[in-house]
């Protein structure tokens, strides 16, 4: 069962990517269960967050290549 920590860290890498709704039915839940096959945050162990995390770490990179003015 995920911590109050990782909990609160995947909420705020899922709300920097503004994929996080009022429910479980927003990109977030849908991104954790195509990951984990779980619909809850709360539901992950240590392995499933740490993929969860890693997932939405890199789609903040791509989102910052893709956003960053050209020199």
């Amino acid at each position: 069962m995920a911590t109050k920590e990782q909990i609160k860290r995947i909420y705020g890498l899922g709300a920097g990517l503004g994929i996080v709704g009022k429910d479980k039915d927003d990109m977030l839940h849908e991104l954790i269960f195509s990951i984990t096959g779980k619909d809850s945050v709360k539901q992950l162990d240590d392995s499933e967050f740490k993929a969860v995390q890693a997932e939405l770490i890199n789609r903040m990179k791509l989102c910052l290549l893709y956003t960053s003015p050209s020199p």
